[in-house]
This record gives structure tokens, C-alpha cells and sequence, in this order.
């Protein structure tokens, strides 16, 4: 099987500076540049990842290059990929560059040391580790490896140790491990792991059985002062993990905190809400996500009081226990400034929250609405839709539980407002 034939002398180079400066959009562009001058097709296909990568979903341009984007890969993917022909079973363009790759353990251990000279790869799914996951952690070209997915492998807690002894992780930038059957006591051997200081995202979902004591051990981990993204989503952790994960002097560079789908409950997003970490959270990213966390009106109104809710323009709370009350403390908040995109799906809400939403001038600012699945009549549905503050122009998606049907005079019974300390 013949390696990786280049089409331009240097494009070696190039490729090695982009594996030095990996974050960076520079090398890419200069590469584009080049590539441009030789009416390579790659040129284009570089700018427009790149420019996807950054462009937000509601860009009007977005729709043009991603169709752009999209008929390049279809031209010429065969081509740009050959030189992974029977390596790989699937491949990602990061960036406009050929930088993933999936494949089972046994290829990996056959021909990991061709792979990365075929291509720049920096991340490997593998699959069907199973008994194999001893030797693969001894394979040299494993250190060329900064993104190691193992999701879904069924590891258990002996996969982590075994994992935590390989002496070729230590350039390891993204560790997943979701979906593994993994307990606290997985996540105390890898607190004290010696090989990962390098590490920045670790992704542990769906695991099930982590806990308060797992992530204890995390955050006081002095081995994992690099990570910024945490994904404990589905697990079963409650408030006591949020007091770990929010103290100021443990997990200092920590940005990105995915907890959905655990029960922190009304005292877990209490402290969250007054914490330096959802500060640093809202500034990396916007977003809120807090579905199926055993939440209500009582944590609802923590969040409403929080100046950090005045960063926030998608809230979801999908899956909670918020009531009419917990809706009320939202809408009645002065935090409520940016809010463009909101979900409440699932949340015993009535036709009582219903007229508060239509009532509500934050209406105005919404792109996208979630009310479905709550126990809204025809009349709780109407009185939204009939509501002088939900512009149908301006709304993308409004998500609801009845068709549109023909207006119907409006109800007419309004809310009553909360007292001030209620």
C-alpha cells in the first residue's frame, strides 16, 4: 500500500505548521492561499470550513456556503481521501483539513504507525476495543494521538486503569469516555493520573453511576489544572457535585460544564447561579442547559435573581419541574435581556403559564419557543398565539403541542402578578 503522495512539494510544510497551530486559522488560510495558486479545489474548501466553523446558525450567508461546501465534498472527497483506503472505516474534514478518523482497535494496533503518515490526524474514534485495550495502550504512535474517542467500548472501571498506566497518553488533549459503565471510583484513579496534564475536555456522559464522590475527586485533581470542558451529562449527580465543581480554587481554567439529564435540583442551580464558574460558562458560550434536573419554582427563581441570567440567550428547561410559578419568576425577571431562544417543554405548566408567556414583552425577542408537552388547552395555545408580543415574522420556530388553529377570541382572565418577596 503506497503512503500519502503529496500533489505540491510543499505541502508537507504546510501541513506541518497547521499540525503545530492547530487552533489557529492562519496556517489554514496561508495553505488555502497556496493551494489557490495552484487551482487546487482544496483552496476554496479550506475558506469555506473555516468560515462555517464560525458563522452562526441564523447567518443568512450560512445556508450559501454550506451548500457550497457541501458540492466540493461530493466532487472530490473520493480523491482527497484515497490515501486512507482500507486504514479507516469514516473520516471528518475539521477545518478543511483531513484531521478525524474512525476505525476498530485491531487497525489501529495494524497499521496506526502508516495512518499518521498518511494524513495529520488528530483524532481517532475507535470501536471494539473490548480485550485489545491493554496492547493498543502500548502502541507507540498512540502519542501522536490529541483526541482519543473511546465512547461506547464498554471499558468499565478496569479500562480507566488500564488507560491511567499507558506511557504514551501524554499528549492526549480530549479524552471521551461516555457511555463506558464507568462509577466514582473510575474518576478517583483518573484524578490521580499521571499522564493526562495535558488534557482540556473530558467527556464522561451516560455513564450512569458517577456521582458526588467521582467528581469530588475531579475537581481536587491538582493533575487537571488544563481542563476546560466537562461533560458529566446523564449521570447522577446532585447538588453535592455542583458545590465541588464550583469552588474557586479547584478546576481553575474550567469553562464548560454539560450537566443535563442529572438532579441537581433547586439547591444545585441556587449555587450554580451565584458562581464564578456559570460566569465563565455564559462567556465561552451563551448557552444554557439545564434539562431533566430535577428543577423548580424554588430553583427558578435562584436563576431569575442571578445577574449572569442577563448573559443567557438560550435557555433550556426541558424535562424539569418549574410549574406556572418557576415560569412566572423567569419572565418576571430584569435579567431577562437577551433571551432569544427558550424551551419549557415538559414542565406542568397550564394555561396560567400560557397567559404569562403571552403576556410577556420578552416574547417580543424570541427566535424560538419549546412549550410543547405541558398541559395546555386550545385556549392556553390560542392566547399565545394570539398575543401582541409573539411576531410570527420574527419567530423561526415555535414549538407547540396544538396545530394553529383559526383565532379564537382571546382570554381574557390575566395573571396575577406576583408580591414583591412572594
Amino acid at each position: 500500500m503506497d503512503r500519502m503522495t503529496h500533489l505540491w512539494p510543499e505541502e508537507p510544510e504546510f501541513l506541518r505548521r497547521i499540525q503545530v497551530r492547530p487552533a489557529d486559522d492562519a496556517p489554514r488560510l496561508i495553505f488555502a492561499d497556496y493551494l489557490d495558486e495552484h487551482s487546487d479545489s482544496r483552496g476554496e474548501f479550506i475558506r469555506l470550513q473555516c468560515a462555517l466553523a464560525y458563522l452562526s446558525p441564523n447567518d443568512p450567508i450560512r445556508a450559501e456556503l454550506a451548500d457550497r461546501e457541501t458540492k466540493l465534498r461530493e466532487c472530490h472527497e473520493t480523491e482527497w481521501t484515497n490515501s486512507l483506503n482500507g486504514l479507516v472505516n469514516g473520516w471528518e474534514f475539521r477545518r478543511g483539513i483531513l484531521e478525524c478518523v474512525s476505525m476498530s482497535a485491531e487497525s489501529f494496533i495494524e497499521n496506526g504507525v502508516e495512518l499518521f503518515k498518511r494524513a495529520p490526524i488528530r483524532r481517532v474514534r475507535l470501536f471494539d476495543v473490548g480485550s485489545q485495550l491493554d496492547a493498543m495502550m502500548q502502541m507507540p504512535h498512540l502519542a501522536q494521538v490529541h483526541e482519543l474517542d473511546l465512547c461506547g467500548n464498554d471499558l468499565g472501571n478496569g479500562g480507566v486503569n488500564i488507560l491511567t498506566r499507558s506511557p504514551f497518553l501524554q499528549n492526549l488533549e480530549v479524552l471521551d469516555l461516555s457511555y463506558n459503565d464507568l462509577s466514582d471510583t473510575a474518576l478517583q484513579v483518573l484524578a490521580g493520573a499521571t499522564n493526562f496534564g495535558k488534557l482540556q475536555a473530558l467527556h464522561l456522559s451516560d455513564n450512569g453511576h458517577i456521582g458526588t464522590a467521582g467528581v469530588e475527586a475531579l475537581a481536587g485533581s491538582h493533575r487537571l489544572q488544563q481542563l476546560t470542558t466537562l461533560d458529566l451529562s446523564s449521570n447522577d449527580l446532585g447538588d453535592g457535585a455542583i458545590r465541588a465543581l464550583i469552588d474557586p480554587d479547584l478546576l481553575p481554567s474550567l469553562s464548560s460544564l454539560v450537566l443535563n439529564g442529572n438532579r441537581i435540583g433547586d439547591t444545585g442551580l441556587a449555587l450554580l447561579s451565584k458562581s464564578k464558574l456559570l460566569g465563565r460558562m455564559l462567556q465561552r458560550s451563551p448557552k444554557l442547559d439545564l434539562r431533566e434536573n430535577a428543577i423548580g419554582p424554588i430553583g427558578m427563581r435562584a436563576l431569575a435573581e442571578s445577574p449572569l441570567l442577563a448573559q443567557v440567550r438560550n435557555l433550556d428547561l426541558s424535562g424539569n419541574s418549574i410549574g406556572d410559578a418557576g415560569l412566572d419568576h423567569l419572565l418576571d425577571s430584569a435579567n431577562l435581556k437577551v433571551l432569544e431562544s427558550l424551551s419549557v417543554r415538559m414542565n406542568r405548566l397550564t394555561d396560567e403559564g400560557a397567559l404569562a408567556l403571552a403576556e410577556s414583552p420578552h416574547l417580543e425577542q424570541m427566535l424560538h419557543l419549546d412549550i410543547r408537552d405541558n398541559a395546555f388547552t386550545s385556549s392556553g395555545i390560542e392566547a399565545i398565539r394570539s398575543s401582541p408580543h409573539f411576531n410570527w415574522r420574527l419567530v423561526l420556530d415555535a414549538m407547540m403541542d396544538i396545530d394553529m388553529m383559526p383565532r379564537a377570541a382571546r382570554p381574557r382572565r390575566r395573571r396575577r402578578r406576583r408580591q414583591p418577596g412572594s
